[in-house]
């Protein structure tokens, strides 16, 4: 939700896509461990460093880890997103080949085809 105050564009990607597309039916997340994954424009990274600092949430460039809720931060030259759910994400197509690209995605790839018809 913090992400939503932002004032720069941003699309959540890769897991955090799938969360959102499949209607939160496949979850990432644990208590143990918790990344969100965003692209972000490479020219205003810094800006999202001291976004999520501000907010006192771990981030990292590209790859990282901690215990707890963190972002993962992927910096790209140009940005494209859909809204779903009022968030910024990915296309829904490239969300289902993304989630096509792994078995253990298997069930939140079915949804996305079921509800929207989405096929990678």
């Amino acid at each position: 939700e913090i992400v939503k105050n932002s004032k720069k564009d941003y699309a959540f990607t890769k897991l955090s896509a799938v969360e959102i597309w499949s209607d939160f039916s496949y979850v990432q997340r644990g208590l143990e461990k918790s990344p969100y994954f965003i692209k972000v424009l490479r020219k205003d990274l810094k800006y999202w460093k001291e976004f999520f600092n501000s907010n006192k949430i771990s981030n990292y460039v590209e790859s990282g880890t901690t215990i707890g809720e963190f972002v993962i931060l992927i910096p790209v030259n140009s940005l494209s997103y859909e809204e779903k759910s009022g968030f910024k994400v990915d296309s829904l197509k490239e969300t289902a080949r993304y989630a096509k690209s792994n078995d253990m995605y298997a069930y939140a790839s079915e949804h996305m085809e079921r509800k929207y018809g989405a096929s990678a």
